[in-house]
């Protein structure tokens, strides 16, 4: 969890990260946020959030508003044995946009028999 608020710019921008040491099993991936103030400056400008895992995107997700708190749906990945690292971004994307997201979280939980 981290609470200090980032700017939302045209460079994606890494804004949690989480390293999973996995035995192979699905890993359940919770990620929650507060956007603040998102708001598009052209009409073809949006703030895009992606989570990734070991660079590879898994989930893309246009996010706009002022003040909400986000929780996306888990989202189950089973990506094999071995350590994965997992990062939620934040960027704009089609041109500017003005806001900030803040008290981001991710949470990975393996799911075994």
């Amino acid at each position: 969890y981290t609470a200090a608020a980032v700017t939302i710019s045209t460079t994606e921008a890494t804004i949690q990260t989480a390293v999973i040491a996995s035995s192979g099993a699905p890993i359940n991936v919770f990620v929650g946020l507060v956007t603040d103030g998102v708001v598009p400056l052209q009409s073809s400008s949006r703030a895009t959030l992606r989570v990734k895992r070991n660079g590879t995107t898994l989930l893309s997700i246009p996010i706009l508003g002022d003040a909400i708190a986000m929780t996306l749906p888990p989202y189950r990945d089973t990506p094999g044995l071995g350590t994965h690292t997992y990062t939620v971004t934040v960027q704009a994307t089609g041109g500017a946009v003005l806001g900030s997201v803040s008290s981001r979280a991710i949470l990975l939980l393996e799911t075994k028999k």
